[in-house]
């Protein structure tokens, strides 16, 4: 399921590290970018983790976990929400 969220995000033209594991973070260039994708994400019925860390991206990121428990619908509609706010 990662893999597929993965793929399907670089496809859509997002830079993600190549990395092995479920965690894709997904940082936004404001503060206002943050919390339009929030809104967007809870349209959508998604209820996304935010990170603020010390050394982290200034104003912090989204962090998503992808596990097998996600069904194909909701990984597509993940998808379809991040790709719209791809930089």
């Amino acid at each position: 399921n990662a893999d597929f969220v993965k793929d399907s995000l670089r496809r859509a033209g997002m830079n993600l590290p190549d990395h092995p594991g479920p965690a894709i973070p997904f940082p936004l260039p404001t503060p206002a970018a943050n919390a339009r994708l929030r809104r967007a994400l809870l349209a959508a019925g998604i209820f996304p983790s935010f990170i603020e860390y010390l050394n982290g991206p200034s104003g912090g990121y989204f962090r998503f976990v992808i596990s097998s428990e996600h069904s194909p619908a909701q990984l597509k509609n993940l998808v379809s929400v991040l790709t719209k706010f791809i930089p």
